[in-house]
């Protein structure tokens, strides 16, 4: 598999110039906390993505949940996987008529644009406050993200007409 499998080079220049890498890194270095004794119901994880108006479904045992939704004419998957408090949030970003097929877990983004030369860690939490309050976060990043895509693409498609 190649880099731009997951990650094709429009959508990683949207990234490099909202400076995603740096956004992230200090969301992973806020919630640097691990309590694996922690447990954290399905029922608040929904919750919690709720009352940030996005929807996500438990797709497995596992506490991974994940959702598609549509904006902008592009469709969009959020997903989070909690693994002893420790929280992996990944994006699908797809469009058939720009051919956009990215994705992956924001650390694996920052991986693939830094060709694997920044070390990085995972954001973690310690109680459904913390827990609230990055999800928060990631999904702001989320948004900033869309927000950026559907500017880029829009001025692609002004300079097209």
């Amino acid at each position: 598999m190649k880099k731009e499998d997951l990650l094709q080079p429009e959508i990683e220049k949207i990234l490099f110039e909202m400076d995603f890498i740096d956004k992230y890194r200090n969301i992973w270095e806020k919630y640097d906390k691990e309590d694996e004794n922690y447990k954290i119901s399905s029922k608040d994880i929904m919750t919690t993505f709720q009352d940030l108006n996005y929807s996500v479904k438990k797709k497995s045992k596992e506490q991974y949940f994940s959702d598609f939704f549509p904006k902008d004419n592009f469709s969009y998957r959020i997903g989070i996987s909690i693994k002893y408090n420790i929280i992996h949030f990944d994006i699908s970003i797809r469009n058939e008529d720009y051919n956009i097929k990215s994705g992956g877990g924001y650390g694996l983004l920052v991986q693939l644009m830094t060709n694997w030369r920044i070390p990085i860690s995972s954001p973690g939490f310690y109680d459904l406050n913390s827990f609230k309050n990055l999800i928060g976060e990631l999904v702001s990043l989320f948004e900033e993200i869309q927000k950026n895509i559907s500017i880029s693409f829009n001025k692609v498609n002004t300079k097209m007409n």
